[in-house]
């Protein structure tokens, strides 16, 4: 499931599979860490929306922000996806 849970996950939306996107999920938040953080946002946001998994990772970077930009991952959010990296700004600080 490790390898596969992104891919799963994006089957499980496809075809409506509530419950197995439900699993990916939940799978995914448990694997989270401040290197994979940005890119399961990103995955949780488009282009398959997984609410859960995205507010997990929303709370993950509220709560370890140092770390999360000290990755790759955020600095490539910063050149490849400019419109997620704005949102997470938003989301991060201007909402609170």
């Amino acid at each position: 499931m490790d390898k596969k849970a992104v891919g799963v996950l994006a089957v499980a939306d496809k075809y409506f599979l509530d419950q197995l996107k439900a699993e990916c999920e939940t799978h995914l938040t448990k694997k989270m860490s401040a290197d994979n953080c940005v890119e399961l946002l990103a995955l949780a946001d488009q282009p398959h929306p997984a609410a859960h998994l995205k507010k997990y990772a929303v709370d993950f970077l509220r709560r370890s922000p140092a770390l999360v930009k000290a990755t790759d991952g955020w600095e490539k959010a910063k050149r490849e996806k400019p419109l997620l990296f704005c949102e997470l700004i938003e989301m991060l600080w201007l909402r609170e």
